[in-house]
């Protein structure tokens, strides 16, 4: 039995001449002006992600009323581990007048103030989930309770959503 010799196939499509000069044109004009559009676009963007390259990852702290109380809340979610003393807590009245602090604590730390404490409940030293802030919240004034991350100057986490 004879093994069949591999004969090389020609191709399916075979140009017979060049592309036009208009055509080859177009293709180098496209090619420069897709390099062009990049490079305006790296010179936009690149700074402006040079800017946040050195500035720590912020945590993210959510919080959960828990129901049949006024104002308890309960951490539910951190994003990031920090210990208490990267945090301060800041507790608001708002009306008509004006805003007024009730109450703040600065750093972070197992605390009870006339209208707010904080209870680090497993006692890890860090924001974690479970850990309880109780509030006494006012009926006639709009009350807002803030986190705010220290190192970066940045509120994290708060109540009511939005505040």
């Amino acid at each position: 039995m004879k093994i069949p010799r591999l004969r090389r196939r020609d191709p399916e499509f075979r140009r017979r001449r060049a592309p036009p000069p208009a055509a080859r044109r177009f293709l180098a004009a496209s090619l420069s002006a897709g390099l062009i559009l990049l490079a305006a676009l790296a010179v936009v963007f690149l700074p402006i992600a040079l800017q946040h390259e050195q500035l720590p990852p912020v945590p993210r702290v959510v919080l959960e009323v828990v129901s049949g109380s006024s104002g308890t809340l309960v951490v539910v979610n951190v994003t990031l581990d920090r210990p208490l003393s990267a945090y301060r807590v800041e507790f608001y009245w708002d009306d008509e007048a004006g805003t007024t602090l009730k109450a703040a604590i600065d750093p972070l730390q197992n605390a009870t103030t006339p209208f707010l404490s904080f209870r680090d409940v497993d006692g890890d030293g860090q924001l974690s989930v479970g850990d309880e802030f109780v509030l006494v919240i006012s009926l006639v004034h709009r009350n807002r309770f803030l986190i705010i991350y220290i190192p970066a100057e940045r509120i994290v986490g708060g109540w009511p959503l939005g505040s």
